[in-house]
Order: structure tokens, then C-alpha cells, then sequence
């Protein structure tokens, strides 16, 4: 279907020099004469002829026969779940309608929409709104109706890259229910999982390049985070930002993550599989020797997998897992 020009616009006269329109009279060689606009104008309007109404038609035409073929026939069949037009309205059989059977509202046929329709395909839940990408600017503030759909479990008008833009920053809806069911203690809050657009403040994860007591025994896991939970805490209401277990390295052997520990969590840094879906750097097994992963996290965030782009904000940021004897990994400014 064409898309039709909608940016006509009128002829303006100008009025500080003529009030009406004028006309040059040209005398022809055969006795005519010929008439050449003179007037000044402001604004000059849009042509408009039969090139255009012929068009407008066609699409029109095109249009009625669309919807005529969707008219409810009484000569034909319909299934249970089968849509028609009647009345000028969107129309739902409930059950089979035979050929010449008279429709009776609300017995074998209800009156719906698209919208309606639409809602119906994606469920109040976790898995459903994990599955579509929005990236709606939802306010300066969560609304007392947003966390009531966070709480239920509905997670109404919330979609994957939402963001309400709070302090300057914007908090960016993640994931919904990423950690539930997780933990040595078993996590059954709902939630969402929110991370900022940019880097909140720059600090280092050890005085040196070392990764001696991994991310635990780090000085950002002992000091650094402290002000992103202060300004996470302003930001939401620190009744709001749930405390959950997750499994965290505290110490290295060689380069590599040791052992492990369970430990509360209400902010943190996130690791290789939340951001790409798997280790990039993290030790994997060699066929003899099976790492500890040292998390609960187990796939990648349904923001970074519906928006790569969202990795990659020309900052370097960093990730909590431990990758070598010097180094923690961290996401690089240019990818």
C-alpha cells in the first residue's frame, strides 16, 4: 500500500504588498489574450489535480475492498476463533458458525478489537515481557501502579529496555524476575533487574593489578559500591531495592577463581554471562578439570540480548569476574 503525501499546503498572499491577486494580460497573435500571475505571496501552495485524485481514489478503492472481503457472509463457515466484520465492528466467533445460522452476540460470536486481541498473545509475566523490547521513557519516578505490577508479578505497561530517567540518569529495565528461584535461599520476590545507561562514577577494583581474594576481597566489593548503593538507594527507596543470595569468588589460585561463598546482594557488579550470555575470559573446562563458575546468573540479560548496542556506551565499565592474576574482566569502550 502507498504512503500518500500529507504536507500540502496553501497559497499565502502577501499582504504588505498586494491585497488581491494580479494578473499580467498578454495579447496573442490570434486575437487571444493570456493571463500570468503577478501576485506575491508568503507561502506558495502545493499542486493539486488528477495525478493526486487518482491516486487518493486508488487507495481508497483498495482500502474498501480489504475490508469487504472480511464482511461476515451468512453463506459461509466459520470456526471457533475466526474474525469478521459486522456492524462495522471486529468480530470474534466463540464457536462454529454453520452457513445460513443466525449470529447471536456473546453465544457464538463477541464484539473485540486488535488491541484486545494483541494483549491477549502477551500474558502478565515474567516470560512474556521478557520477550519484547520497548525502550519507553516511563517518567522521572516509579509510579505507585508500577510497583504494584512489579510486586504481582503482572509487570503491566513494563517492558525490556524501559527507563525512568531519575537524578540524571537513565535506569534501564534489564529483566524481570532474572534471580527468582535462585539462591541458597530460595528468592520468590518478583523483580526487576535495573541497570544505568552510563557509569555512574569511575573507580578501581584494587590499588594494583591484582585479583588476590577475587571479587569479594576486591576494594571495589569492600568500598566502591558503597556510593552506587547510596545513589541506587535515593534513586528508588531503599524498601524498594531487594536483598538477594548470590553466589560471589573470594579467592584465586593461579589466575583463576578459587572458591566461592554465598553472600547478600542488593547491588553488584555483573559478570560475563549477564552481559554476552557466556565466559569470555572466565575459565571453562579442559576436558579434565571442571571449573566453579562462582555465580548464580546462567544467562545473558534480555536487555544486551535484544539490544546489543545497550554493551557498548563508550565507556570502559568494569565486570566482577576474575580472569587473570592482574586483571578483573571489563566491558572496552569500543566493544
Amino acid at each position: 500500500m502507498a504512503i500518500l503525501s500529507t504536507d500540502f499546503q496553501n497559497e499565502i498572499i502577501n499582504e504588505t504588498i498586494n491585497t488581491k491577486r494580479k494578473y499580467f494580460m498578454t495579447d496573442n497573435d490570434d486575437g487571444t489574450v493570456s493571463f500570468t500571475d503577478n501576485t506575491s505571496y508568503t507561502q506558495v501552495g502545493t499542486e493539486y489535480g488528477a495525478e493526486e485524485i487518482i491516486e487518493e481514489r486508488e487507495q481508497i478503492n483498495q482500502h474498501t475492498n480489504v475490508i469487504g472481503s472480511d464482511e461476515f457472509n451468512p453463506e459461509s463457515s466459520y470456526s471457533a476463533g475466526d474474525y469478521f466484520i459486522y456492524n462495522n465492528k471486529l468480530c470474534k466467533a466463540l464457536s462454529a458458525i454453520s452457513a445460513g445460522a443466525a449470529l447471536s452476540l456473546g453465544s457464538n460470536y463477541q464484539v473485540t478489537s486488535i488491541k484486545d486481541e494483541l494483549s491477549g498473545l502477551n500474558g502478565n509475566n515474567a516470560g512474556a515481557h521478557n520477550s519484547i523490547y520497548r525502550g519507553k521513557n516511563l517518567g522521572n519516578a516509579v509510579t505507585d501502579a508500577q510497583w504494584q505490577a512489579i510486586s504481582s508479578g503482572t509487570f503491566i505497561d513494563l517492558y525490556i529496555g524501559d527507563y525512568w530517567v531519575i537524578g540524571g540518569v537513565n535506569w534501564r529495565i534489564a529483566a524481570f524476575d532474572y534471580y527468582y528461584n535462585c539462591g541458597d535461599t530460595n528468592f520468590t520476590k518478583h523483580h526487576v533487574v535495573i541497570v544505568p545507561d552510563t557509569v555512574l562514577y569511575t573507580h578501581m577494583m584494587n590499588d594494583t593489578d591484582i585479583t588476590t581474594g577475587a571479587y569479594v576481597g576486591s576494594k571495589m566489593y569492600t568500598e566502591g559500591l558503597e556510593q552506587a548503593k547510596t545513589i541506587i538507594s535515593n534513586a528508588f527507596g531503599s524498601s524498594h531495592v531487594l536483598s538477594h543470595r548470590i553466589y560471589l569468588s573470594n579467592a584465586t589460585s593461579n589466575g583463576k577463581a578459587s572458591a566461592g561463598a554465598w553472600a547478600d546482594s542488593t547491588v553488584d557488579l555483573m559478570c560475563e554471562h549477564m552481559v554476552y550470555g557466556s565466559g569470555i575470559f572466565s575459565p571453562v573446562s579442559d576436558g579434565s578439570t571442571v571449573p566453579n563458575n562462582h555465580r548464580v546468573e546462567k544467562s545473558q540479560l534480555p536487555l544486551f540480548a535484544h539490544n546489543p548496542r545497550m554493551i557498548v556506551i563508550r565507556s570502559t565499565w568494569w565486570l566482577r569476574d576474575v580472569i587473570s592474576s592482574a586483571y578483573f574482566a571489563y566491558v572496552h569502550n569500543a566493544g
